[in-house]
């Protein structure tokens, strides 16, 4: 199911009936907000026997069956969770390796099959090692005959330059509140947990989607949320090290955290109507935002970076 992104499902749609698909696509923006879900439906539509040149494809051939299910034999998907080649049993996956893409190399260097298009689905893509990384980039280089790599990752600064360069970059930005209230209205979601959710989203719709199936994930954010406020708000570095505390060692809700006083330091940054709080939100934000990217790309620990980003954030 697609909720918005109207604009790049046109543009995609155009790629399919020009019959002129680039080498590789990048797909940015922000967690749950669409991209592996209209990367699955470009992937259907290329393999689909009945309607290739429709976007998602007929959706109920048994190629287009099989692109949703994940099962189909023309289209690898790796991501840091699920491996192409199984890590040694003493090793935990952190990253996806040059194994994966030796692997991802190995399967297309075989001529595909009746003129079939062979895509790769790589999500997070900011995660590949090194050595996987510049694996990829030699396969962007000399892509074959009918492949198509769909990259995709929620944090494109830490893609190195040289991948991003040498493919299409396609950037998702938040869908309106009123899309996504929309189709939450069509599921049948009361006008007091719509408003919540769409809040909650921050237009994600992959979020609110969420909500839905789990309302115990729904009470968690909001209360997250309202932990985070009444930190910022109280100016209190004591408390705000408390809140750090609670969270040390679950790297889920660090970042989780993370986020949220991410967000709410831009919704004072919107709202703000004083001149010298708004320039010492600026500061603020960009210095959380140095530090998120400190914790994603180095072995810093995240609780003494959780530490550091809360008494930023709570300073006055």
């Amino acid at each position: 199911m697609i909720i918005g992104h109207e604009r790049k499902v046109r543009y995609l749609e155009r790629v399919l009936k020009n019959g002129r698909a680039a080498h590789a696509y990048l797909f940015t923006g922000p967690d749950s907000i669409g991209k592996r879900t209209i990367a699955r439906h470009f992937a259907r539509a290329l393999l689909c026997t009945t309607s290739p040149v429709e976007f998602g494809g007929c959706g109920a051939c048994v190629a287009c069956r099989a692109v949703e299910a994940e099962t189909h034999p023309s289209v690898l998907v790796l991501d840091v969770a699920h491996a192409l080649v199984p890590p040694r049993k003493e090793e935990s996956r952190t990253k996806i390796s040059l194994d994966d893409i030796h692997e991802v190399r190995r399967r297309f260097s075989f001529a595909p099959r009746a003129g079939e298009w062979r895509i790769a689905l790589i999500d997070e893509a900011e995660m590949m090692s090194g050595e996987a990384a510049n694996g990829i980039l030699k396969l962007l280089e000399e892509p074959g005959e009918r492949v198509v790599f769909l990259l995709i990752t929620a944090h494109p600064e830490l893609v190195l330059p040289t991948i991003a360069s040498r493919a299409e970059v396609v950037r998702f930005l938040p869908v309106a509140d009123r899309v996504i209230r929309a189709c939450l209205v069509e599921k049948g979601i009361s006008n007091a947990d719509q408003e919540t959710m769409t809040l909650l989203s921050d237009g994600c719709p992959g979020r609110a989607l969420a909500f839905i199936q789990d309302r115990q994930k729904l009470a968690d954010a909001v209360a997250r949320r309202e932990r985070v406020r009444a930190v910022l708000s109280g100016h209190d570095g004591v408390e705000a090290l408390a809140l750090s505390l609670g969270v040390a060692g679950d790297g889920t809700e660090e970042w989780a955290i993370l986020d949220e006083v991410w967000r709410e330091l831009h919704v004072r940054l919107k709202t703000t109507g004083n001149n010298t709080e708004y320039k010492s939100l600026v500061r603020k934000i960009k210095k959380v935002d140095i530090l998120a990217t400190t914790l994603a790309t180095t072995n810093a620990n995240p609780r003494l970076v959780l530490d550091v980003i809360l008494l930023e954030a709570v300073g006055r």
